[in-house]
């Protein structure tokens, strides 16, 4: 498997090309940050799996104690369809593609969700069975929390110190600019450079390596080896080992740990050409900054 991850299966492919008329605005939720008094941010331990996955601890309704997975690829939020029984949380069953194959989930909302000082209330989310990812992690999964909760609040993610903070946002290190998408639900994407041309990438948390979409990169005329198969972090399916001579983003040329390209159909391709993890590319503390649109990333020496 290649150190990849399967969840994306169940991520990103989810929001961007859902079906059934989903009401999934993330406008509908009430976001409230608490606060000690201070002007500091607020900081909760994180647990990091594989170096990249980011787990945290928080709850749902009376629910606590929860596993949850942060990942800013995962549009909309996550919950496993075990929790949502036991909270008795109800809702429509839709049927969703997940790049170009149709499923089906339940449309559900959460009364409040909180992660540290972070509370959300009226969440619509999907609820799904999590006992594949579970299974392949080894650890309970209780929710993938995405974007249309952590936005507009600003937070980072230190991957040194371990630990995801909320509020008061480090405008240090490189800084790169940030295009925020609706789906309805948002997500992230970022302009880069691949072997100098233009390339728009979604920013992934829940991502190990850089994947591009197949038709995409062939626009990019990047070269393909053998195809193999594996665990994407775009989802289970084919991969394609490619080399790129150079990644630019933000300006600054960057080292990219390894690059894949996952067939995709035409009616599936969304309006950006692949998915970048943070740690992909050397980025040890990360920093979303919602008001300015703008990325500050620290990188390893």
């Amino acid at each position: 498997m290649a150190g990849r991850f399967a969840v994306r299966t169940w991520g990103l492919a989810f929001a961007l090309v859902f079906g059934g008329g989903c009401a999934l605005s993330a406008e509908a939720a009430n976001r409230t940050l608490t606060t000690d008094g201070s002007q500091q941010a607020q900081e909760i331990r994180i647990r990091l799996q594989r170096d990249y996955l980011v787990f945290a601890p928080g709850s749902i309704g009376g629910a606590h104690n929860l596993n949850f997975l942060v990942d800013t690829g995962t549009v909309p939020s996550l919950i496993s369809r075990k929790l949502a029984q036991k909270l008795e949380l109800q809702g429509p069953e839709v049927e969703i593609g997940i790049w170009g194959a149709r499923t089906k989930v339940i449309l559900v909302t959460l009364p409040v969700m909180q992660l540290g000082p972070l509370k959300v209330e009226n969440l619509k989310v999907f609820a799904i069975d999590m006992q594949p990812m579970e299974q392949e992690l080894g650890t309970r999964l209780d929710a993938i929390i995405g974007l249309d909760a952590l936005s507009p609040t600003g937070f980072t993610i230190d991957y040194v110190r371990k630990v995801i903070s909320f509020g008061t946002s480090d405008t240090t290190g490189m800084v790169v600019t940030m295009e925020l998408r609706d789906s309805p639900s948002p997500y992230v994407v970022v302009l880069a450079e691949i072997n100098g041309k233009q390339a728009h990438l979604l920013l992934d948390t829940g991502a190990g390596n850089l994947t591009l979409l197949d038709l995409r990169a062939q626009a990019l005329g990047l070269m393909m080896k053998t195809p193999r198969w594996g665990a994407n972090t775009a989802g289970s399916g084919e991969l394609i080992p490619i080399q790129i001579k150079q990644l630019r983003l933000g300006g600054n040329t960057l080292r990219v740990k390894s690059v894949f390209v996952r067939p995709v159909p035409q009616e599936a391709l969304r309006d950006f050409d692949g998915m970048i993890g943070p740690t992909s590319i050397g980025i040890k503390r990360l920093t979303m900054n919602f008001q300015t649109k703008r990325i500050y990333v620290e990188l390893r020496k």
